[in-house]
């Protein structure tokens, strides 16, 4: 079951601070137990079937979500320039989870998307050379 530690003595309903960080910290073992069954299916090691993996990812994407709805104001932007803000730090985690649960066509579906989108933005912009660089980014993937 997926835990949701949750402040009883609150009757708005909100994450206390401590469960907001407990919850916090559910999800990324959640992403790091996902990403190390990962590793270990495709050398094929794992107990663990691809269906306990995919139960898996959706619980970890659940927590994530939780914490980005409950996620207070001063963590939603950036403490220091050219870093990610808390929220951006866990939109990045739930795109990383669910890519993890694609299979091979819908994995390659996206990368051509993702590519298509990188030409159409940057044919008024930017130069091929970078282009390409962004390209074999989202290769890289």
């Amino acid at each position: 079951k997926l835990l949701i530690p949750l402040d009883v003595g609150r009757s708005d309903g909100d994450l206390s601070g401590t469960s907001f960080e407990a919850l916090m910290l559910l999800s990324r073992v959640y992403e790091d137990l996902c990403v190390r069954f990962l590793e270990l299916h495709e050398t094929e090691q794992a107990a663990v079937s691809p269906a306990q993996l995919q139960a898996l990812i959706t619980k970890a994407i659940k927590c994530f979500e939780t914490v980005l709805k409950n996620l207070p104001a001063s963590e939603q932007v950036a403490r220091h320039a050219g870093t990610m803000s808390r929220a951006a730090q866990i939109v990045e985690s739930v795109l990383r989870l669910k890519v993890m649960g694609l299979g091979d066509s819908e994995y390659s579906v996206l990368v051509d998307a993702v590519e298509e989108l990188l030409l159409h933005a940057a044919s008024a912009s930017e130069t091929t050379s970078s282009l390409q660089r962004a390209i074999s980014q989202t290769r890289g993937v």
